[in-house]
This record gives structure tokens, C-alpha cells and sequence, in this order.
């Protein structure tokens, strides 16, 4: 393959059609706005390849905008006179996309077999500037858009024009649309995708997990509803991904005086009190994509793994003066506990790196003991947040 031919890919009714570009542009720029386009079709014993080799247009040395193209060589298509329109249609849109070209100059090399007829001509007019054909085809016969190959190389030719006229894009346009084509096919092609999101959401824990008010630590888990959760991981294909989770809950220690007295002895003794509790996962899970179009993408995802809390309490004593002396109390407790949780995810892609995403999810556990005035960690969370993105290796 020489210097500036890519192969690519072309899907029309569930066919995967693969087919050659080249841009004639040898320029500093990567993407030349404004370029032509010529699209060469095959014949049924002509590969790409040989399509390129055999192709004179090519040839034409770049001097100036009237002369850089891009050449798509596409190989033999048998296709019904009803869908030619669409065929190139979606062709065109697909490389506008990825080349930014002039569509005003789009030309297009139909080989002699199947001509078209000229109603078909007429409608092409709006996508295609001009049809090149061999000598003696009958396709010739229609109208002046229709002419022989060899005279594309003239510039009156080559100055031929669609009847709909299309704007050509700026360079912030061109930024724009690549934007917007990296984020779609993010949407669409998971596999080796490293991501990391961070959502903050409200956790609700299920009454019949509620237990007697513990009185100990004073604390009670169901009135802390705040939820921290940092994910990351791995799609292994388009459908499938691995991940790692760490959630956290965690109420600030409070802290108060309770009481201040003074002793016969002039001593003042200062009672005070605080109390605290944290609750934190560490688990793995799997996904699946179950829909994913444009922007838009949705996953269920299970969580499995190693939920632990703690919650207690401390008071404290301290006299100033006198014979003077302290002392302390404190009760904390903990349990650990396997943990199941569902997931249901919406994310919503912004560019090629970042995206929103929100999610519901329920959490199964059961403590050996209640601790915190409940008795396992299981309800609901509703959590939204943002995310990051990449390609451990290119594709």
C-alpha cells in the first residue's frame, strides 16, 4: 500500500464493504478542507488495488485547490438501479465526516455495466456534480453531467457543481465534526476502553433492615445518606467490561461539651462527648452493554465484595485546678459483611474523554450483628456523576 491509501470499512444493508481511500494533498495540514472527491467504482474482476493502479486521475499532479482530491476506490457493486441514491448517499456522509471535503465537486466513475437511467442521473444531481463514463455509453446520452473519463483532467470539468448547494466547512467546523465522530464511535466501539467515573448520591436503607436504636453509638446509619463511589475498569469487548469499586458513607465526629461544674475545692471538671461512624466497600463486579446509540449508552453491572462499618462513641472528663486529673470512655464497634449490589447506569458522552453518568443502585448485606441502629446495608442509592475515559491501546 503507498504513502496516504488507507483501507476502510463501509457498511450498506448489513454489508461490510472495504474499500481504499487516497488523498493527493501532500501538504503540512492534516486535513485539507474543501478537497474534491472522485469515487471510483470497480468492475467485477478489478480488486481496489488494481483500481488504484489502473487509475489515471490519480495521476494528476496537485497544484492548487481545483486539483487535490480524495479518490475512493470502491470494488464491483451490484447494485439495483433503486438503491443507488442511498448507496452513495450514505458513502458520501460517511467520508465527509472523516475528510471534510468540497461536496459541490463530487465526481463519480460508473463502469459500463448496469448504466443508469437518466431520471436516475437527474436525482444523483443533487449529491453527485458530475458522472464519468467510458466512451460509447449510453449513459452519455442524458445530459452534459455525463461524460467520457478521459476528460475529467480538463478544468471546465472539474469546475462541474451539484445542484444543491453545500457549504464548506471552516477549520473550528472541521474540529467540531471530528469532535462529535470521536464521541459517537466511543459510543459504539467499548472494547479496551479504560474508564474512571466519581458519582455522589443519597443512600436509603430498606425498613426491614432497621434495628433498635443503638445506644451505644448513638449512631444510626439510616439518617446518613450520603454516598461516595470512585469506579474504574475495563471493557473486554464491545459488550463486556470488568470493574473495581470503592463506596464510602461517612458521618463527620461530633463533638460537644455536655457539662462544666465547679468543685469545693475551686477545681472546674469539664464533661464532653462525641461520637462517629464510616461505612466503606471495596468490591469487583462485570457489566454489559444493553444499549448504546449515538451519545447515549446504558449498562447493568453487578458488585460483589467486602462491606465494612464502624460507628462509636467517647466521653471524656477533664478538672483544671484542684488535684486536677482526666479520664476517658470509649465504645466503638464494628462488622463486616459480604455485599451484593445491582447496578443500572445511564451515561451520556460529552467528547472523546468525558462523560456523564448517573445510576441506580440496590445493595444486599446482612450484618452477624446489628450495628449503627440497623442491621444490614441493604437499599437503594441514587447517585449521578462524571467520568473519564480512554483507549489503553489505540484502535
Amino acid at each position: 500500500m503507498l504513502l496516504g491509501q488507507t483501507n476502510r470499512n463501509f457498511k450498506f444493508k448489513e454489508r461490510d464493504i472495504v474499500y481504499t481511500a487516497y488523498s493527493n494533498y501532500k501538504g503540512h495540514l492534516d486535513n485539507l478542507p474543501g478537497m474534491n472527491v472522485a469515487i471510483i467504482m470497480g468492475k467485477p474482476e478489478e480488486n481496489t488495488q488494481e483500481l488504484f493502479k489502473n487509475d489515471t486521475l490519480n495521476k494528476v499532479e496537485g497544484k492548487s485547490m481545483i486539483d487535490f482530491t480524495w479518490f475512493y476506490y470502491l470494488p464491483f457493486q451490484n447494485l439495483d438501479e433503486n438503491n443507488v441514491y442511498d448507496f452513495l448517499k450514505k458513502f458520501i456522509e460517511q467520508n465527509f465526516e472523516n475528510d471534510s471535503f468540497d461536496r459541490n465537486r463530487i465526481f463519480l466513475y460508473w463502469p459500463s455495466k448496469n448504466p443508469l437511467s437518466c431520471e436516475k442521473i437527474k436525482e444523483l444531481k443533487t449529491i453527485i456534480s458530475g458522472i464519468c463514463v467510458a466512451e460509447h455509453n449510453t449513459m452519455l446520452q442524458c445530459n452534459e453531467n455525463v461524460f467520457p473519463a478521459k476528460s475529467i483532467t480538463k478544468i471546465k470539468k472539474r469546475n462541474t457543481l451539484t445542484s444543491i448547494k453545500y457549504e464548506i466547512p471552516s477549520s473550528v467546523e472541521i474540529e467540531k465534526i471530528k469532535e462529535n465522530k470521536n464521541a459517537l464511535q466511543l459510543s459504539s466501539n467499548w472494547k479496551k476502553l479504560m474508564f474512571i467515573d466519581i458519582t455522589y448520591g443519597q443512600q436509603y436503607v430498606d425498613q426491614n433492615h432497621f434495628a433498635s436504636f443503638d445506644k451505644q453509638s448513638g449512631i444510626d446509619f439510616s439518617e446518613i445518606n450520603t454516598f461516595w463511589n470512585i469506579t474504574t475498569g475495563y471493557y473486554i469487548s464491545n459488550r463486556f467490561g470488568l470493574s473495581a469499586n470503592f463506596g464510602l458513607i461517612r458521618q463527620a465526629v461530633e463533638k460537644g461539651i455536655d457539662e462544666i461544674s465547679e468543685g469545693a475545692d475551686g477545681s472546674i471538671t469539664v464533661e464532653g462527648s462525641g461520637k462517629g461512624a464510616g461505612l466503606y466497600r471495596l468490591g469487583i463486579g462485570a457489566r454489559i452493554i444493553v444499549f448504546s446509540k449515538n451519545r447515549f449508552s446504558t449498562y447493568f453491572e453487578a458488585l460483589t465484595g467486602s462491606l465494612t462499618a464502624k460507628a462509636g462513641s467517647k466521653s471524656q472528663s477533664a478538672t483544671i485546678g484542684g488535684i486536677g486529673n482526666s479520664y476517658g470512655q470509649s465504645n466503638i464497634s464494628s462488622q463486616q459483611a459480604f455485599f451484593l449490589t445491582c447496578i443500572t447506569t445511564m451515561n451520556y458522552r460529552l467528547n472523546k474523554i468525558l462523560f456523564l453518568t448517573t445510576n441506580i443502585q440496590y445493595t444486599f448485606s446482612e450484618f452477624d450483628q446489628p450495628i449503627g441502629s440497623i442491621s444490614g446495608f441493604t437499599g437503594f442509592s441514587f447517585n449521578l456523576g462524571v467520568g473519564f475515559s480512554f483507549y489503553v491501546k489505540k484502535q
